[in-house]
């Protein structure tokens, strides 16, 4: 007969539909963000702290703002952000910052993430809300 899958299986799975409501997936090495699956009701209501551990392992607080969300991915912290055009701003390590439109990130800067080398340090996605 059919059997449940065993504790290691369930928890991939959770982890897997949960990317996929958060809104990434990695498509030919480059990070996609698409929120269509994000739920509205999970953004903030009022400002908070994101609390985290960098790729060196140091702990950390990221300060968030209204309607939005915070996650990471392996471990770079991604902020979801109402309110804006559809966009990335990639935050680096050495203090300079990108703005890309739309919401791909190009292979070599997910890349960096990718592979935890602290090149960026945070992403925020920006879109309409």
């Amino acid at each position: 007969g059919a059997r449940q899958p065993g504790m290691t299986g369930m928890v991939k799975e959770e982890i897997l539909t949960r990317q996929a409501e958060m809104g990434f997936s990695i498509e030919q090495g480059r990070l996609i963000f698409n929120l269509f699956l994000l739920d509205r009701r999970e953004l903030l209501a009022a400002p908070a702290e994101f609390s985290y551990r960098d790729v060196t392992g140091r702990a950390k607080n990221l300060s968030l703002p209204a309607a939005s969300l915070a996650c990471s991915l392996c471990q770079t912290p991604i902020v979801l952000q109402a309110g804006g055009q559809a966009s990335l701003h990639v935050y680096f390590a050495d203090g300079t910052v990108q703005h890309i439109d739309g919401h791909v990130l190009d292979e070599s800067l997910s890349a960096h993430i990718f592979q935890r080398d602290g090149v960026v340090e945070r992403l925020t996605v920006s879109f309409p809300g």
